[in-house]
């Protein structure tokens, strides 16, 4: 699925927001398989 240029824009500020708004024990990842996932929790 394509997403359009405003469609990305509204998704990163999205994540911007959500990361600095929250407490600093829960971060926005961005994974799109389960392996993404789980290099994620390795990272962590």
């Amino acid at each position: 699925m394509e997403l359009r240029g405003v469609e990305k824009a509204k998704i990163e500020c999205a994540k911007k927001l959500f990361n600095e708004t929250s407490s600093g024990k829960v971060k926005y990842w961005n994974v799109t398989s389960y392996e993404d996932l789980l290099d994620v929790m390795e990272r962590i």
